[in-house]
């Protein structure tokens, strides 16, 4: 490869709709370009119409992203097939030297694709995995079976929590030699100096400034937790007259949970405020009190951290990568999934105790950065490239360093997102 030359690389994401993974992909594709020693493209299935894209986002930021038809979450021979010769012509096309995949159906079917297309260097970033420890058995070792021949063809593999990658090794997926955390990283001073907006949020709501506002922040889809916090409303609110519940967010449970929610008679405490765009999430969350997330599967929710980073306690389900950033009792609360009792018990303690909110949400910033910076992904992401890429025999130019935030993408901050824009936070 000439001195100079940009290194062509190729991230592959099911879909591009509104969610953790994407917003990932997204910034970690604007910020390497902006080092000007990569040229990054994505390639993704159509977004979901009812979650939202982030096409606008990617076109503000200049990445490109061509759309892959027949990528899609569910499992489709036929379009499942259709989407691997899209995706090996357009790997073809591209002459890149590193293809990097994202989420479960991509980092197959991509993968697959991007070792047809003899693309030098393969990797895949793992956000979560497919499934849990409570996963019926023969579901699980299905799923490490294909992921441990996935695991044959990649050069490298990042993950997004130091769970993540422990799980691989036991399952053997992988060379632990070629494995690496690499967090998912976000313009973290917007949440640890949020503008103001508070108050303005609250009263567009309906909340008041002595409410207790609890948030939940994801797709409203199955196994995100929406409908186990609808479920206990009734009991979580009837000691707590001062308490509402604000779930951000679109998908396709939003309407039978709002409908529940009227049936209870709960319609004026239990708010479905819709998707956020993402350029007043910071504003949004710095609205709530205390952020509850209690989703099934989840690597690392981003909301958790931007929550810790604005200084509002959480409460989560000890799973997954949740503990790498909450210590119980001491920033937020960790109750064991699908405890009702135990998420009623912690969500009472922090309704009824300011002093208890305020001493913890004191302590989330120091928990979050600088790990979650998003200058602090691209040095880890790089340093994986560099060595993938030698181990390839493509020459790449030392680092010179990656810029904070604010210096390679200020127009982040200023530029208008589009009503159907959101950002939820979560994979």
């Amino acid at each position: 490869m000439p001195s100079g030359e940009r290194i062509r690389v190729v991230h592959i994401i099911t879909t591009f709709s509104v969610g953790g993974a994407t917003e990932t992909a997204l910034l970690c594709a604007a910020g390497l370009n902006a080092t000007g020693r990569f040229e990054v493209t994505i390639l993704a299935g159509p977004p979901n119409s009812a979650e939202g894209s982030l096409f606008d986002d990617a076109e503000g930021w200049g990445v490109r992203v061509d759309t892959i038809p027949a990528l899609q979450r569910n499992i489709s021979p036929w379009q499942d097939v259709a989407a691997f010769f899209q995706l090996t012509n357009a790997l073809k096309k591209s002459g890149c030297a590193i293809a990097h995949t994202h989420s479960s159906k991509a980092g197959i079917l991509g993968r697959m694709a991007a070792r047809v297309a003899n693309v030098p260097v393969i990797v895949h970033t793992f956000h979560g995995l497919p499934y849990t420890a409570t996963s019926p058995v023969l579901q699980r070792v299905g799923y490490e079976l294909i992921e441990r021949c996935a695991g044959r063809i990649s050069s490298g593999v990042f993950s997004v929590t130091r769970d993540i990658l422990r799980r691989l090794r036991e399952a053997r997926i992988g060379a632990p030699e070629r494995a690496w955390l690499a967090r998912s990283g976000m313009d973290l001073d917007r949440f640890l100096r949020p503008d103001p907006g508070r108050d303005d949020v609250r009263r567009r709501w309906g909340v008041g400034p002595d409410d207790v506002l609890l948030g939940m922040v994801g797709r409203v889809h199955t196994g995100k937790g929406q409908d186990v916090i609808v479920r206990l409303a009734p009991e979580i609110l009837k000691d707590a007259p001062k308490a509402k519940i604000a779930i951000i967010g679109t998908g396709p449970l939003k309407g039978p949970l709002e409908e529940q929610v009227a049936r209870a008679g709960l319609s004026d405490r239990v708010l479905f405020v819709g998707g956020i765009p993402v350029n007043e999430m910071p504003e949004a969350i710095s609205a709530l009190d205390v952020l509850v997330h209690v989703s099934e599967r989840e690597g690392l929710a981003r909301v958790i951290v931007q929550a810790l980073a604005c200084g509002k306690p959480v409460i989560s389900y000890a799973l997954d990568g949740s503990p790498e950033v909450i210590v119980d009792r001491l920033n937020g609360r960790l109750i064991p999934p699908g405890d009702d009792n135990a998420l009623r018990d912690a969500i009472a303690e922090l309704v009824h105790n300011p002093q208890l909110r305020e001493e913890w949400g004191a302590k989330g910033p120091a928990a979050v950065d600088p790990e979650f910076r998003a200058e602090t992904m691209i040095k880890q992401i790089e340093a994986g490239y560099r060595d993938l890429l030698q181990d390839a025999g493509i020459a790449c130019s030392a680092s010179s360093g990656v810029q904070p935030f604010a210096e390679w993408l200020p127009s982040l901050r200023e530029k208008p997102v589009s009503e159907g824009s959101t950002s939820l936070g979560n994979s």
